[in-house]
């Protein structure tokens, strides 16, 4: 069973891996940040779903907003490290309680 925030991320990570890299690029713009370093399509979706969760969580208590930061970065560093697949590496995550070791483990028997 999946959690709803995160079956919404993997939903909206779909949709945004159908854009070209420019219109990302535009999209995280319009939020205020320039895209600096970020050349991969997966780094620039990873990027625009964590701006966009931030945007929405106005109303979480900080404890939510840092465990949502800390996700970011662990996908971020996922797909840093050759991983790319973001739906997997977000699906792993949640099974394996954000331990970043345990999903390379898994990515790396299959």
């Amino acid at each position: 069973m999946g959690y709803p925030a995160a079956e919404e991320e993997e939903d909206e990570a779909a949709r945004l891996m159908k854009l070209r890299p420019q219109e990302l690029i535009d999209e995280i713009r319009k939020l205020g940040k320039e895209p600096k370093g970020l050349v991969e399509k997966q780094e620039l979706v990873a990027e625009l779903i964590g701006l966009r969760s931030s945007l929405r969580g106005d109303t979480r208590n900080e404890e939510q907003k840092s465990a949502d930061v800390d996700w970011s970065e662990k996908l971020n560093l996922l797909v840093e490290m050759g991983f790319t697949d973001l739906i997997e590496n977000e699906e792993l995550l949640h099974r394996h309680g954000g331990d970043v070791k345990k999903v390379i483990e898994a990515i790396l028997k299959r």
